[in-house]
């Protein structure tokens, strides 16, 4: 896998972390006050300026009300496209 594949996975996962907080309503500053991080945190995985962990993409996703499994199964859909 070349680093433009990875980057395209990275964005993939950007977007749908950012649909699926706006699908919920939350503000990126709603959203990292109930994760316990600063407002930035939020913005940069969304806006590709940091990477999250797994353990940081569980607690995200279970937060914004998505099962962490059933959030991988749509993003597997998304990269295969």
């Amino acid at each position: 896998m070349s680093c433009e594949e990875y980057a395209n996975d990275d964005a993939i996962v950007a977007q749908f972390l950012r649909s699926i907080r706006n699908d919920s309503g939350l503000s990126q500053s709603a959203l990292a006050a109930q994760l316990g991080e600063p407002q930035s945190f939020v913005s940069k995985y969304e806006n590709l300026h940091r990477r999250i962990t797994v353990a940081q993409f569980i607690k995200i996703t279970e937060t914004l009300g998505i099962e962490p499994e059933t959030a991988i199964h749509q993003l597997k859909a998304r990269m295969s496209k």
